[in-house]
């Protein structure tokens, strides 16, 4: 009963952790007037995540034990290019899936402003899988939570934060899955960051 119960806060906890992240990018949005604007949409989550970023510098500076919670283990050449390959293939799957064919589709960085570039393809690859997804299973993982609850728990709170597209949550999903499992097996969170990286430039710029 008493593992239970500490099991449930842990839960509640990484819950509360999430909500925090929303209300921080909910009040960036709000003040920017991003809701209105798309160009100061991308700004407003450019922001807000560079603010989370420097309040996680802030905390390392004061205690860095935290740093310990991200796992940079020595890096695998073989491992990086391991995972560079099977983001280009699942990405490719996922274009194939959304087009039919692998011959409906063009490269249009262009399309896009630079500002929802930077945000989806630069910075929304290190923050979500530092903080939705690294941080948390850490710590999940060292409460001793069983690492398939651990996958599936974290999964699907960073498929929400997708919301309101169901198609983002989906797809959300399946990469907070990949993802997830790739940093539980390796403990280094360089490695879903490039799976993650490659990913969104594909997905975003070739379909």
């Amino acid at each position: 009963m008493i593992k239970r119960k500490s099991n449930l806060n842990l839960i509640l906890f990484v819950i509360f952790y999430f909500i925090i992240d929303f209300v921080i990018n909910f009040i960036f949005i709000k003040i920017l007037g991003g809701y209105d604007n798309r160009i100061n949409y991308d700004l407003s989550v450019i922001y807000s995540r560079l603010f989370i970023f420097g309040i996680f510098i802030l905390l390392i500076i004061i205690n860095k034990n935290i740093f310990e919670y991200l796992k940079f283990r020595p890096i695998s050449i073989k491992k990086i290019l391991l995972f560079l390959g099977a983001s280009i293939f699942y990405s490719f799957l996922i274009i194939f899936i959304r087009n039919k064919n692998f011959n409906d589709y063009n490269f249009h960085w262009l399309q896009y402003h630079n500002y929802f570039l930077l945000s989806a393809i630069f910075i929304a690859p290190f923050y979500e899988e530092i903080f939705k997804k690294g941080l948390p299973i850490e710590y999940l993982l060292r409460k001793k939570i069983s690492p398939i609850f651990v996958t599936i728990f974290i999964s699907f709170l960073f498929c929400l934060t997708h919301l309101p597209s169901l198609e983002q949550v989906f797809y959300g999903l399946i990469l907070g899955i990949i993802t997830s499992l790739i940093y539980i097996k390796e403990r280094n969170i360089i490695y879903p960051i490039i799976f993650h990286f490659v990913y969104n430039f594909i997905i975003l710029c070739i379909s």
